[in-house]
């Protein structure tokens, strides 16, 4: 049996490889000039082989601008090393990263390293044109040693029969089994999994070469600093860990063009998300006279949302559907652009009464509304879970429990952006069924929009999701069962394990409205995240819909020429990034904040 698995696995790993090499040679054709290719890839010639004139000549005034500023500003003057990751191959993503990684080596006196994907070429260009020549390369190595991870993953899986055992299986104290699974759901689409499938012994094994390769990367003592954009699934989870466990300190974004870097420097944070914040801030905002002001700004943010009909980023999935447009994204750099308006379905608005109405309900009785999570991401990036093994599960048995409690009327919120990574279970399927059944249980329409929601639910059930941190702020009580990045807050019920997070919804309509010190902590926790710690990187181009992570080709092409707009005008010195930046580093602040938008040059925390 085991060597059975062991020749099976082998020939999916080889598939995947075939697959990468695929997609790698449709890039080739489809991207670079092949004789340039061949110049550049075998006879090591400094030619670029990329055929975006747009990204070519931002690279040639950025190789200009930066050896400007390097002559000025950056001297050498130790050994240390600032490890820059680029395996989230996004313009945004990569710009981000280097620009940070150039603070970092500006601060420290010490030099950029990039960490690539073997054979990203784009990467090396746009890392080369920042004055970056040394690189580490992350590959998949040969057949034999592919093999022998085989070998190795099945040898130490041979005692773990389900997923449960799976995600408690560490190695050197990284978690090895988690990633594995949080991989394996990600990318094949299966939203939970009790058995180990194949696919997950070639994930391990996979896992287990990146522990190899990072744990050995690590023993290099001058590297003492990393600039990762993620850290979910492989290699990235991986690369992490083992960063912390090395005791190098990570650097990591949040935000697109108004951003905050997030500093980790403990093991024991590996799990905390990005967007995290100190409790120390928020204490520190709320208790004295900075709370009306963050309170006024979050306020007007929302009102304006309102007033759309919309909110947050949940509609952000709407962009580039025909049907109405609702809202328009103002560009600063290109005013034309504002005739490029985002389209979205058509949505329509309800109160309490006619909702009830068309359900039939009793208007008397509370509705509380389940936001569901994606299903396929985000499962493992507040760590293991502490009622129900992944996103699914949590679903699943969260309505299993709904429907014998009817003492309020339920309405079920899929993710807006669930059908765009198109799991393999049909939940619309799953949720049809129940409501056949259960006539007190509903599905949130999906023209309903966003603002309706609010006004229509009286007490708001997530797993992690962000409506944790914004029906509170709404003055409505949320029921929070896993860990996020605001649970520590105080403006939540969270649930301690299994059996009482079903008390809490056995009982869920003799809970009361959020008092106003909660309500307003949650707006505190609201500034932080959305204007607090959002400072202008002023070298990156203005956030857009078209420049979203799967960037069109004629849309890149666009966004190199706002690149090189913005780089015309940068000065890596004289800007609110650099400023706030340097102040985090220098009083040792988890977050970059931009003090500015309190009126204040210095803030002690």
């Amino acid at each position: 049996m085991i060597i059975l698995k062991f020749f099976i696995s082998i020939i999916l790993y080889e598939i995947q490889i075939l697959k990468k090499r695929y997609e790698y040679l449709k890039y080739i054709f489809q991207n670079l000039n092949l004789i340039d290719y061949v110049n550049y890839f075998y006879f090591k010639k400094k030619i670029n082989p990329i055929n975006c004139k747009k990204f070519k000549n931002f690279l040639f005034s950025n190789k200009k601008k930066w050896e400007e500023i390097e002559k000025k500003n950056i001297e050498i003057k130790n050994d240390k090393i600032i490890l820059i990751d680029n395996f989230i191959n996004q313009a945004q993503c990569s710009l981000n990263n280097i620009t940070i990684g150039k603070y970092l080596s500006y601060f420290y006196n010490s030099e950029c390293r990039g960490l690539l994907n073997k054979g990203d070429i784009k990467g090396e260009e746009l890392f080369k044109s920042f004055g970056i020549k040394k690189f580490y390369y992350f590959d998949d190595k040969n057949f034999f040693i592919r093999s022998c991870y085989i070998f190795k993953a099945l040898k130490i899986l041979k005692n773990i029969s389900n997923t449960k055992d799976l995600c408690n299986l560490k190695i050197n104290n990284i978690d090895i089994g988690l990633t594995t699974y949080d991989t394996f759901i990600r990318y094949s689409r299966i939203p939970s999994s009790n058995k180990i499938k194949l696919k997950m012994i070639v994930l391990f094994a996979q896992a287990l070469m990146a522990n190899d390769f990072f744990s050995n990367l690590f023993k290099e003592k001058k590297i003492t600093k990393l600039v990762q954009a993620e850290k979910q699934f492989l290699p990235l989870s991986i690369l992490f860990q083992n960063a912390l466990r090395s005791k190098k300190t990570i650097f990591t974004r949040t935000g697109t063009d108004k951003i905050s870097v997030r500093i980790y420097d403990n093991f024991k944070e590996r799990y905390d998300i990005k967007n995290k914040f100190s409790l120390t801030v928020l204490k520190k905002i709320f208790s004295n006279k900075y709370k009306f002001k963050a309170i006024k700004l979050v306020d007007k943010l929302y009102n304006s949302q309102f007033q759309n009909k919309l909110y947050g980023k949940a509609w952000a999935h709407y962009i580039s559907t025909d049907k109405k447009i609702i809202s328009k994204w103002k560009n600063t750099e290109d005013p034309n652009f504002q005739n490029k308006s985002i389209k979205i379905s058509k949505l329509v608005s309800l109160n309490k009464n006619d909702l009830c109405r068309i359900n039939n309900w009793n208007s008397k009785k509370k509705i509380v509304t389940i936001f569901l999570p994606y299903m396929i991401d985000g499962n493992f990036q507040h760590g293991r879970k502490k009622l129900y093994k992944d996103n699914f599960s949590w679903s699943i048995n969260t309505l299993n429990l709904i429907k014998k409690i009817r003492n309020v009327n339920w309405l079920i919120r899929q993710h807006p952006n669930e059908a765009r990574y198109k799991t393999k279970i049909n939940f619309h399927e799953i949720i049809r069924g129940i409501e056949d059944e259960f006539d007190h249980i509903r599905s949130v329409p999906e023209n309903l929009n966003p603002t309706s929601i609010k006004i229509i639910t009286d007490i708001a059930v997530t797993s992690h999701g962000s409506v944790g941190v914004e029906y509170p702020s709404f003055g409505k009580q949320c029921v929070v069962g896993e860990n996020s990045y605001y649970t520590h807050g105080g403006f939540n019920i969270c649930p301690r394990n299994k059996i009482d997070y079903e008390k809490i919804l056995r009982k869920i309509n003799y809970l009361k409205k959020i008092d106003k010190v909660k309500q307003d902590k949650a707006k505190i926790a609201l500034f932080i995240f959305l204007i607090f710690a959002r400072v202008k990187n002023t070298f990156i181009p203005e956030h857009l819909p078209i420049f979203e992570a799967r960037m069109r080709k004629e849309d890149e092409s666009l966004y190199w020429v706002y690149a090189l707009k913005r780089l015309k005008n940068f000065n890596f010195l004289k800007n609110d990034f650099q400023t706030m930046f340097k102040y985090q580093i220098r009083n040792s602040l988890r977050h970059t904040l931009d003090l500015k938008i309190l009126h204040k040059k210095n803030l002690n925390f």
